[in-house]
């Protein structure tokens, strides 16, 4: 298997160098970028946002699966990237292991969602 992915990643790289000038960020470059920075690790609650279950019980699916669609894709990969996260159910919250940028960027989506999750508690089915 470890031959095989070395072999994917010989060909995922040899075809990135024949992009066109005009591309700013081959993803080959978005990589190395992304592997030259530090890894910093937080916990982000959860409590107030749509993680529960009609069951009442914890489940931060959707809210990983949002964060690794929005916040630097690549960078969840699970071979090549660098980021991880895990729920923790104990106290309703993520642990995330990314870099400093991917964790602003994390905070910022978490904030859009809490609005939104707010307003949509404020108006009420009737209103939405």
């Amino acid at each position: 298997m470890r031959g095989i992915v070395g072999a994917t990643v010989v060909l995922f790289l040899a075809g990135s160098f024949s992009v066109s000038a005009e591309e700013r960020h081959p993803p080959w470059q978005t990589l190395v970028a992304i592997e030259r920075q530090p890894v910093v690790c937080k916990v982000y609650k959860l409590q107030d946002l749509p993680v529960w279950t009609s069951k009442n019980e914890f489940d931060a699916s959707s809210i990983m699966h949002l964060i690794r669609a929005k916040i630097s894709p690549s960078s969840w990969h699970p071979i090549f990237g660098k980021s991880t996260m895990a729920p923790y159910p104990k106290n309703a919250s993520l642990i995330i292991s990314t870099t400093a940028k991917n964790h602003e960027r994390i905070s910022a989506l978490l904030r859009k969602v809490r609005i939104a999750h707010k307003v949509n508690i404020l108006a009420g089915p009737e209103m939405i």
